[in-house]
């Protein structure tokens, strides 16, 4: 199987309540996740590709719905650009 997203080196995240603080070295950026965000992160672990990841967030929360797996796949290239992550495969 073909690696997963996961954090990219150098960044840190920190979990508070239900949000997260990541904070990245190579751009000196913080950036506040929401719960929703957060959870996505949380599975993020370089293992799972994106299409487990969503189909893990639809159980979990499946009010979410068919908006799962867009917001899934956008949030995960923001997490990119953002060198948050590093991109794996989908």
């Amino acid at each position: 199987m073909s690696p997963g997203p996961q954090l990219a080196p150098g960044t840190i995240a920190v979990q508070v309540g239900h949000e997260t603080v990541v904070w990245v070295e190579t751009t000196g950026a913080l950036h506040l996740l929401d719960p929703m965000a957060t959870s996505v992160l949380e599975l993020l672990d370089g293992d799972r590709p994106l299409a487990e990841v969503t189909t893990l967030l639809t159980e979990r929360f499946p009010t979410a719905g068919d908006r799962v797996e867009a917001d899934v796949q956008r949030l995960a290239l923001e997490l990119v650009d953002a060198q948050v992550l590093r991109a794996g495969s989908a």
